[in-house]
């Protein structure tokens, strides 16, 4: 049954490796497609219960839909579907950015703008764990029950559910046009009004000022909040509408999601690296960091021009030539991290994931620096000499800290996760990948020497040498 007011409707489900689709039968052993769910853009529900009382489960989109079916093996299609779900992301982008604006004032003041953050996050990260990553940043009370995110975008302002994955929202609202890229949340005290445009700073009412109609919704006679209790929250239109026949925005074909590989977004190190010789346009992207870097304010964590950034990945995915010096530096960061984010494995490999976590808990610095280097060797040849190159213009921005207030503890921050991807929301939350970073960065002379510099237009040789 696929609950729809207070009459459920019956339909038979397909379960795809990519898709799920509810159909209605007809004659002769046809069938009627009636909605349509791809799972890489679909999330779980933790649970769900019908006016009635019924268990069932739930599936979110960022469509402004909410699907609930009710089963009688109720277990093996959430398994099932969860299984399909993790399958269908792990074939393209895992990790991407996110831009958060932390608003903790009802009303900024008047002329006053506020400072978009940008956060690394997985496609499986739940808002939830975002807000806990940005009360980290920011050194807010660990309470993130009392804070949420507002996603802002043409459509309008929408709170944000716990359970809900905000990068699978941005990617799919950026694909279609519905998300501006400046900004794509605002983060708020739950115990704060209901966010509303005249709230916003004055560069983001711009995003919503000429928004195209909504679909009309019903409400939702009494969808309970996981656990089956009242939501106290605002409610999204996310889990306020129930699934509709064929107008449904579901049965409209998902536009490509981006993550998909080219001729160096999407690659493998193992592809990319030759000879022992990094990209060419890499290598032009840390040379360009490592001339300018050091004096540029914000960088890797300030928000880039998207359209600048959009252009420059789809010209070097076609190969073709991107002149760097005519791109900001921090587009130039931010592409940076485009294709760290896009590799199919990270710098760091996952399966070494807490063979590097695990060093933090050295307490003696000549046991943690000899145990260091021994993990170092465990990394791919063509992962190594990615890092060999990157850490150099880490250390050169960090010691340059006083004019560009990015010492080596932000700058593990911010581009912490783009390197070494934890295997879970769990560990997202337990924050160990930053101070790994920041060692790596403050001991790169130690482990593999001290680097002469950088040449300013491309690195012909390697400049550091495994201790």
């Amino acid at each position: 049954s696929v609950v729809a007011s207070q009459c459920p409707r019956r339909r038979y489900l397909f379960l795809f490796c990519d898709l799920l689709c509810g159909a209605k039968p007809r004659t002769r052993g046809t069938y009627s497609l009636k909605l349509r769910i791809p799972l890489r853009s679909a999330w779980m529900l933790p649970q769900v219960v019908t006016p009635k009382g019924d268990d069932c489960f739930g599936i979110g989109t960022p469509f402004c839909k909410f699907s609930a079916f009710a089963t009688p093996d109720h277990v093996a299609w959430v398994d099932a579907i969860e299984k399909g779900i993790a399958a269908a992301r792990a074939s393209g982008l895992m990790h991407g950015h996110i831009n958060i604006m932390p608003m903790l004032t009802d009303t900024p003041a008047e002329g006053v703008e506020i400072e978009v953050e940008t956060l690394e996050v997985a496609m499986a990260d739940t808002a939830q764990t975002v807000v806990a990553g940005m009360m980290t940043r920011l050194n807010l009370p660990i309470d993130a029950r009392s804070y949420l995110i507002w996603e802002i975008s043409r459509a309008g302002l929408q709170p944000v559910q716990s359970w809900e994955p905000p990068l699978v929202i941005v990617q799919y609202g950026v694909s279609v046009g519905n998300i501006d890229d400046a900004c794509h949340f605002i983060m708020r005290q739950t115990s704060a009004p209901d966010l509303t445009v005249e709230m916003l700073p004055l560069s983001l009412r711009r995003i919503i000022k000429d928004r195209s109609p909504r679909m009309p919704h019903k409400q939702m006679p009494s969808a309970s909040a996981p656990g089956g209790k009242p939501k106290s929250r605002p409610t999204s239109s996310r889990e306020v509408s129930m699934v509709r026949d064929t107008a449904s925005p579901l049965c409209t074909p998902e536009p490509a999601m981006p993550g998909s590989g080219g001729a160096l977004f999407g690659q493998p190190l193992a592809v990319l690296v030759v000879n022992g010789e990094l990209p060419g346009p890499v290598k032009d992207m840390l040379a360009r960091l490592n001339s300018e870097g050091p004096s540029a304010i914000g960088l890797f964590r300030k928000s880039a021009n998207a359209r600048v950034i959009k252009q420059m990945r789809e010209r070097l995915d076609n190969g073709l030539p991107v002149d760097l010096s005519s791109v900001p530096v921090l587009a130039v960061g931010a592409i940076l991290k485009e294709f760290l984010r896009s590799l199919p494995v990270s710098v760091f490999p996952v399966d070494l994931y807490y063979d590097f976590i695990t060093l933090n808990d050295i307490e003696d610095p000549v046991t943690r620096l000899e145990a260091t280097r021994q993990k170092l060797l465990l990394l791919p040849e063509a992962h190594l000499i990615l890092l060999e190159a990157i850490l150099p213009v880490l250390v050169d921005i960090a010691d340059n800290h006083d004019e560009n207030h990015r010492n080596a503890a932000n700058l593990a921050i911010c581009v912490g996760q783009s390197l070494l991807w934890p295997p879970s929301a769990e560990e997202v939350l337990k924050n160990d990948v930053p101070p790994v970073i920041e060692y790596l960065i403050n001991n790169t002379r130690s482990l593999f020497g001290d680097p002469d510099g950088l040449p300013e237009s491309s690195f012909e040789s390697s400049p550091l040498t495994p201790a």
